[in-house]
């Protein structure tokens, strides 16, 4: 099941983000949902500059030490945001190459990054993390009062779990004041600065990082640098930018700064959104297909549990079962010489126990209808009598659980054969058929046969259910020594 299947089973379904404003569409065609914007509880005072396109990803990368060295040497905290893992170690060597303090958080810390982030808002802090590390907390200018007080006392010797009252309000106030201290200076000197390394292919990832500067009225600062190497420059606009970088002569560690080419990555960006929801879209069409026959067969089971009795589902499948046979071996009514009587009784006995009474050659001179109502009554004694012999309450117990394993059974290698089918249905194409239709009536088909092989395998294994009785234990004497 899809994630977006699988949250349109809730009855109500709302959610809060920052950043679902540039999924709207989405949340509209998926959901239903429409997406509501809330203003801010204080003004949103933070600086985003334009992006800085370098020709190479080495000019990037030092001009990325760089900015980070002068702002850490003013007191400046600064945030760096990266894509990868890879990327942000990369960054961490070329910072202790230059001797510059930092903290790394690439979700591989997962006890100390939320500590670790919530103090990146502290006078000098460098703290370098990827798109997933430290998500949802807040980072406070100054530092976090309850954090730094904790790491006080841990310089102490002294475990927070077992601090008494009097020391933990001590160090909690000594932190407050440092915090405020820090602060002041903090929004003197601009605020959180982030730091972006590269443009995300979805705009919203990069606004969440955006985002973790300017809270609640801060100051803060944010940039992008971005290199003609990157993935999205590559794949969008990187030659005409360079083709500029060209014409113009510009040396490899000189950027461009305009805002037509911070606007020519963002149209980037939202074609790649486009193409990303068009196959998100795609497979929600296709697994709507599948949704629609799961929500059929869990009501299904879900009858067949709440059902007391099952005996007139069973004997409407072998009644049927017998028809078929009776067709297929009896074909010209007008002509009883030509049936096959001692087929049709030895493919009865692979049904169920035909009763004495029922022979090939009782079943002569019979007509059709005849013959086909002396095998039905035969099938109702035999049911009649696999129900006395295994006790009313047995049967009912039993008739539930054959028919649950034959769904189970049957939903389970659907399921693989649906995969199956809709691995190869691209190829349909060729032959100018939409894949989604022919996969839809493809779908169906199996479904169809789906449900006639459930029904039939129960009916067939109703007749085999046999009570044994419990094994008793067997005691081990244990030889004795002469």
């Amino acid at each position: 099941i899809t994630f977006q299947n699988f949250f349109r089973m809730y009855k109500k379904l709302a959610g809060m983000t920052g950043t679902a404003s540039t999924e709207a569409e989405e949340f509209e065609k998926i959901y239903n949902l429409e997406v509501v914007p809330i203003p801010t509880h204080r003004e949103m005072i933070r600086r985003d500059y334009e992006d800085l396109v370098y020709a190479t990803e080495a000019a990037k990368f030092k001009a990325i030490v760089d900015e980070i060295k002068a702002r850490q040497e003013n007191g400046q905290p600064v945030l760096v945001g990266t894509v990868a893992i890879e990327t942000s170690e990369r960054l961490s060597k070329a910072l202790k190459a230059a001797k510059i303090e930092h903290q790394v958080l690439n979700a591989k810390q997962h006890e100390r990054e939320a500590e670790i982030i919530a103090q990146a808002g502290r006078l000098g802090a460098v703290t370098i993390a990827t798109n997933m590390a430290g998500r949802g907390v807040d980072i406070l200018l100054g530092g976090n009062p309850e954090g730094m007080a904790r790491e006080k006392l841990r310089r102490q010797g002294i475990d927070i779990t077992q601090a008494t009252p009097e020391q933990w309000e001590a160090a909690l106030a000594e932190a407050q004041a440092e915090a405020e201290r820090d602060r002041k200076k903090v929004v003197e000197l601009g605020g959180l600065c982030v730091i972006g390394t590269e443009r995300h292919e979805a705009r919203r990832i990069d606004n969440q990082l955006r985002g973790r500067s300017g809270r609640q009225g801060d100051p803060g600062e944010s940039r992008f640098f971005l290199s003609l190497e990157d993935d999205l420059m590559r794949r969008f606009g990187g030659d005409r930018v360079k083709s500029v970088m060209n014409w113009a002569k510009l040396p490899e560690d000189e950027p461009i700064e305009h805002p037509w080419v911070s606007k020519a990555i963002a149209q980037a960006q939202v074609r790649v959104e486009g193409i990303n929801f068009d196959i998100r879209k795609r497979v929600l069409e296709y697994d709507d297909v599948v949704n629609k026959q799961r929500e059929v067969i869990y009501r299904q089971r879900r009858e067949v549990l709440t059902q007391d009795n099952l005996r007139e589902q069973y004997l409407e499948t072998l009644e049927a079962e017998i028809g078929k046979l009776v067709d297929q071996y009896c074909e010209d009514e007008s002509d009883p010489e030509s049936w096959e009587l001692e087929l049709l009784y030895q493919a009865l006995l692979g049904i169920f126990p035909v009763p004495t009474s029922v022979t090939p050659e009782s079943m002569a001179g019979k007509l059709l209808d005849d013959l086909e109502e002396m095998l039905v009554e035969a099938l109702h004694e035999a049911y009649d009598r696999k129900t006395e012999e295994l006790t009313p309450e047995i049967m009912r117990r039993a008739e539930r659980v054959i028919m649950l394993n034959a769904i189970d059974t049957h939903w389970r290698r659907h399921l693989t054969d649906l995969d199956i089918l809709r691995e190869g249905i691209g190829l349909v194409a060729m032959a100018q058929r939409d894949p989604l239709v022919e996969y839809k009536r493809e779908a169906f088909a199996m479904w169809q046969s789906l449900q006639d092989e459930i029904k039939e395998m129960a009916a067939r294994n109703i007749f085999r259910v046999q009570v044994s009785a419990p094994m008793s234990p067997v005691r081990r004497v244990a030889p004795t020594l002469q």
